[in-house]
Parts: structure tokens; sequence; C-alpha cells
């Protein structure tokens, strides 16, 4: 009976280990075995659990590749009914609505999505690659040193109500691209500022810099 209850319990160890990996590492790709199984598997036997799941999902007990995310921001004229369209595309409401500026932060397709009302002509602004972590940013920042592409660095700045650290590259076609980590919020948008009231913002090295 306790052979056949403990081949039980391990295959259900199994089930929920790989459940909970899928679950897991989608909402933080820094977890580890021991953190996702703990609200769960708390009992004076955790410390020999957690053992045996670190032998039994050995991809759990090593940080993942940290997935970085595409930035898309586009100028837009009319803001809130662009919001309506992009609410039934996406099928998400935005994480942040301002009355200058909009931002859908999706898992699926990872991709932070942001339109700025603008006077100007409408369209595709800039793109950029978002990351988790400075460490990472230094990473994607020696990407662009051997790109050749002509640097605007910006560094720690707030711009599009959030507290971010970033650099610009140009590419051959004259593309901004915006590398960047975001640490934190803001109540003002840097870019608004430089605008009159009515025009807008933008999100660009030339209207957000620190």
């Amino acid at each position: 009976m306790d052979v056949k209850f403990s081949s039980v319990m391990q295959n259900l160890t199994l089930e929920i280990c790989r459940l909970l990996t899928v679950r897991y590492l989608r909402i933080n790709h820094k977890i580890k075995a021991v953190i996702c199984i703990t609200p769960i598997f708390n009992s004076q036997n955790k410390t020999s659990l957690w053992l045996r799941l670190l032998r039994t999902c050995p991809s759990l007990t090593k940080q993942t590749d940290i997935m970085k995310t595409i930035h898309i921001n586009l100028k837009v004229k009319e803001l809130e009914k662009s919001i309506s369209f992009y609410n039934e595309l996406f099928g998400a409401e935005p994480t942040t609505v301002k009355s200058d500026y909009a931002k859908w932060q999706l898992d699926d397709p990872q991709v932070n999505f942001s339109l700025s009302k603008s006077a100007d002509q409408a369209g595709l602004n800039h793109l950029g690659i978002q990351v988790d972590s400075s460490d990472e940013l230094h990473k994607v920042y020696d990407n662009i040193e051997r790109s050749k592409g002509k640097v605007m660095e910006e560094g720690h700045t707030v711009c599009c109500y959030s507290q971010s650290e970033k650099s610009w590259v140009e590419d051959p076609q004259g593309v901004l691209w915006e590398a960047f980590h975001s640490y934190g919020t803001s109540e003002v948008n840097k870019a608004a500022l430089a605008t009159t009231e009515g025009e807008g913002s933008c999100c660009a090295p030339d209207c957000c810099a620190s």
C-alpha cells in the first residue's frame, strides 16, 4: 500500500510541477521550483518534498532566459477612437489610459503597445525593446553598439508616465528603436510638458530628454 501511495504521490507531484511550470513561468520568468511549490505543500515534510521536486523538475532549479518585450508606439489624432479599435483587436483593455496616451502591456502576443495623441501626421512613431532589469538592458546596449547605428543615450528619465532607463538607436532607414527598462510610474507625461496644450504628446528622444 505504501509503495502504491508513493507512486501515486510521485505522479501527482510531477503533474503539479508541470502545471505550475507553465503557469508561473508565464507570470514571472525568474520563478524557481521552491517558490512555486511552497504555497501548496506546507507541511513538516516539505524539505524532502522540495528535494524530490528539484530532482524531478531540474529545469526549475535555474532561472529561465528573461524574455524581452517588443514595444510599438503609434501617433494618433483621435485617441478615444483608437483605444476602442485596439480594445477589440487585442481583446483587452489598456493597462494605462491618460488624456493623451494609452498603453496595452500584453502577454499574448508579448508586446508593449502604446498610442500617443499627436497633432502631427498619424502613424508609426517608434519601435522598442523592453527588458525587466538593468542588467538585461545593458546587454541590449551591447547589441546596439555592435549595430553601428546612430545612438542617442537618454539614461534615467520620466517619459510616457513611466520612470525608465533608456537609450535610442536609429536604423539605416531612419526608424527609431528604444531600448528601455521601466522601474516605476509617474503622474506626469514628460513629453506633454514639451508641447502646448491640445497638441498632444510624443515619446521620442527629442521630446523626452532628461
